[in-house]
Formats: C-alpha cells, sequence, structure tokens
C-alpha cells in the first residue's frame, strides 16, 4: 500500500505514511498470554467481532517550516519512499531521521536518505555499537520468534542486528547526532524514555502551538492495551512494557494528546477521551480513530 495521510498539528504539516500492506494476525497470537475469557471480554468493550486484528506499518513525517523530519525510516524494501513522494517529496529532501530503535522495520531504509541526519538516543548507541551489549540486543529478540520461523529465517534476522550495529551505524557515525531522552531534538520535538517493547526503545513527543501528539512507536499495537495494559508477543520485556504504557497513556491524557502508533491500521492516528477517573483497569478511556 502506497499512501499518505496529511494532517496538522500547531503549527506543523505532518503525515502519517505508509510503509507496507497491512497484514491480519489473530488476536491469540497477538496476546499469546491472556486467556480466551479475557479476550472476549476486550472484545466487547472494543464492539469487534473479529477474530483478528490489523497489523499497519506507518512512518511520521513532520514539517516544522525548517526542517524536513521523519520518525525512523522503515523497511529496507518497505514503499516508505514511493509514499514520501505522494506529498511531492523526495528521499533527497529529508534534513533529519529520528530512530527509535533497532528493529529492522525502523532502520532498514535508513540509507535511503542521502541527506539527513540522524538523531539517536546515546543508550541506544552506547548498546548498538558495544559488541556484548549488541548481542544482548539480539538474544532479547530472536526468541520472540522460535517456533514461528525457520532457524536459517532466526539466523537471517539476528545477522540483520548484528550488521546494524556493527556496520551500518559505524558507515554513518559522521551524521549521527547523539542525545540524551528528555532534551529538545528539533523545536518542539524529543524522545521519552519507553522501555520494554526493546531495551533500546523510546517513544517521541511532538508538541506545536498549544497541540501535543505522542508518538509511541511500538509501545501498543492495539487499542486493548488502552484499557487493559497487557504486552503483545513482541514485547522482548513483558512486565516492563505494561508499566511504561500505563505511563504513556497517563502523559497522553494529560497533555491532551493524539497518538500515533507504528503498527496501527493507517493511518495510525488515534485520540483518547477521558470520561471517568483513571484507575487501574483504565476504564473510563475511551478510543477514536482519526481520519
Amino acid at each position: 500500500m502506497i499512501n499518505a495521510h496529511s494532517f496538522n498539528l500547531g503549527t506543523f504539516k505532518c503525515a502519517s505514511l505508509s510503509d507496507g500492506a497491512s497484514r491480519m494476525m489473530p488476536l491469540k497470537e497477538v496476546f499469546p498470554h491472556i486467556d480466551e475469557v479475557q479476550l472476549l471480554k476486550a472484545k466487547e468493550d472494543f464492539n469487534l467481532t473479529a477474530d483478528e486484528v490489523e497489523v499497519g506499518y506507518n512512518v511520521l513525517f513532520i514539517d516544522t517550516g525548517t526542517e524536513k523530519i521523519l520518525i525512523d525510516a522503515g523497511l529496507q524494501g518497505g514503499q516508505l519512499v514511493q509514499s514520501l513522494a505522494k506529498l511531492n517529496i523526495e528521499a533527497s529532501e529529508i534534513d533529519t531521521i529520528l530512530v527509535t530503535h533497532g528493529d529492522s522495520d525502523h532502520v532498514g531504509g535508513l540509507e535511503n536518505f542521502p541527506n539527513a541526519r540522524y538523531i539517536i538516543p546515546k543508550s541506544s548507541w552506547q548498546q548498538w555499537t558495544t559488541s556484548d551489549s549488541r548481542q544482548a540486543l539480539i538474544d532479547q529478540f530472536i526468541p520472540l520468534f522460535r517456533g514461528m520461523r525457520s532457524e536459517e529465517q532466526l539466523e537471517a534476522m539476528a545477522q540483520a542486528r548484528e550488521h546494524y550495529g556493527a556496520e551500518v551505524l559505524s558507515k554513518l557515525k559522521d551524521r549521527i547526532e547523539l542525545v540524551d531522552t528528555g532534551t529538545e531534538l528539533v523545536k518542539g520535538i524529543q524522545f521519552i524514555d519507553a522501555p520494554g517493547h526493546r531495551s533500546d526503545h523510546v517513544a517521541v513527543q511532538i508538541t506545536s502551538d498549544g497541540h501535543t501528539l505522542l508518538h509511541i512507536v511500538d509501545s501498543i499495537r492495539h487499542p486493548f492495551q488502552i484499557k487493559h495494559p497487557w504486552a503483545s508477543f513482541i514485547d522482548s520485556f513483558p512486565e516492563q512494557i505494561v508499566e511504561t504504557n500505563k505511563t504513556l497513556v497517563e502523559t497522553i491524557l494529560a497533555n491532551d494528546a493524539q497518538l500515533f502508533g507504528a503498527h496501527f491500521p493507517f493511518p495510525a492516528l488515534a485520540k483518547l477521551n477521558q470520561k471517568a477517573k483513571l484507575n487501574k483497569e483504565q476504564d473510563g478511556i475511551s478510543w477514536e480513530w482519526l481520519t
């Protein structure tokens, strides 16, 4: 799917860009540790009848007026560049790419943008460019797919992660800027801590003219996780992601923010409405897709 959905955030011109076709996954595969009764209750909460969830591949574009920014660079063979072209923007026009974590669907396309600088959290750089910690990043990722991929595929996935940390980052080093989370990267934009999906994973908060959007990246993959902050099958640290997601939801509500998810159905924009006081199950929150 080649697609671009434009919208404004304050004075920023933004767009959701598709990086490839969505796919369907059975709910039980997305949330393998949740029993059928809980899944049924969650489906009822959201008036869902299907037993599958749509998984999209989306990248957020921001034009601040002075910089053209992408949050992540998509897959190596994805459709991000073609979707960007629907906005009449060429890959060479991208000034900045913010890197949220080192999974291949977020960094595979880094080298497609010849004039971009790359902003990466210092902690992520340290993990990926040190051999022992890079191996730990591989070890926290590959077991998630054991039983779903062949041994040959698992080995290829491990090699791809090794290649990113050992070779790609080294090759791009002169164009990389390292920052602390919580530091303003570009006016109104900052990384915020969001560990749990991976140890190098961060979210991005964007604010312009009093309007805020929180790009939750891979932390929340389905609206279920707003009312029921479960971990999904793809999260390396299930207990940590549950706490992270509660914090992200609190941040979204406190800032009356929109949210954008890398794996929501396109165009991947949503709004939360708090109907009652936030409680442990977050039952007072309703979800609205924005198009």
